[in-house]
């Protein structure tokens, strides 16, 4: 039986794997299948943890978590299964044909699964116009800040990978810049910040609020597709 190891970027992407509490750099076994590991946002990071993972033997790479849209058709809650993936600097990644497959096909039941290309980018994308640039250039259906570097080292160790996505913020959304300087690195909000924020203009309560849902939406995406994990339906052999 292979052993796959599932990488998120932050805690609460995790949550939908596990009850557990977990904290970034943290790994736990599920279902004596897979390992599930933190890393932390960004290439370096997940790269760092794909290494970890890989030595404990892994035998297939996983990226999960959230991702934001690009393409027009793109809104919360949609579940992706990419076919490939790509950096800002045009190296491309497939992902692997075999699993991708046939975990569509145990999901079909729960979740309608889109393909097409992630683009890794190498900070948050908040802006439509900066969405609309990056889809314009790379044609990518939605982006994230870790599946290639994953990717890299799944290539490097001839290993499988594939990525599971949901869509938080839709390519129509600006993600606002405040908010951004509200995170903290864990992904969590810094309630002094935030509510400093809000006091200065009440109005930006409505985008926390339309995050909030969106956010909810994403995550029950995840929660469908981590089913079949959590039940033990599935494994890599």
């Amino acid at each position: 039986m292979a052993f796959a190891g599932i990488i998120t970027a932050l805690p609460r992407e995790a949550f939908s794997l596990t009850q557990q509490k977990m904290v970034i750099g943290q790994a736990i076994s599920l279902n004596n299948k897979s390992i599930l590991k933190v890393s932390g946002m960004g290439p370096e990071c997940a790269y760092n943890a794909a290494q970890d993972l890989i030595q404990q033997g892994a035998e297939i790479l996983i990226s999960w978590g959230c991702a934001g849209g690009l393409g027009s058709h793109t809104y919360p809650g949609q579940l992706f299964l990419p076919e490939r993936i790509i950096d800002q600097n045009q190296q491309q990644f497939l992902t692997d044909e075999f699993w991708r497959n046939a975990l569509k096909d145990r999901l079909q039941s729960l979740i309608q699964c889109h393909s097409g290309t992630v683009l890794q980018a190498g900070q948050i994308v908040t802006s439509v116009i900066k969405k609309q640039q990056l889809f314009a250039e790379h044609q990518a259906a939605i982006v994230d800040m870790e599946s290639a570097a994953i990717a890299r080292a799944a290539q490097q160790a001839k290993l499988a990978f594939i990525v599971v996505r949901s869509v938080v913020d839709s390519s129509d959304f600006s993600f606002p810049e405040w908010l951004v300087s509200c995170l903290k690195p864990t992904g969590k909000l810094l309630p002094m910040s935030l509510a400093l924020k809000l006091s200065r203009n009440p109005f930006r309560l409505k985008y926390l609020l339309k995050l909030s849902r969106d956010f909810s939406l994403a995550h029950k995406a995840l929660i469908a597709a981590a089913e079949i994990f959590s039940s033990g339906e599935f494994d890599f052999s």
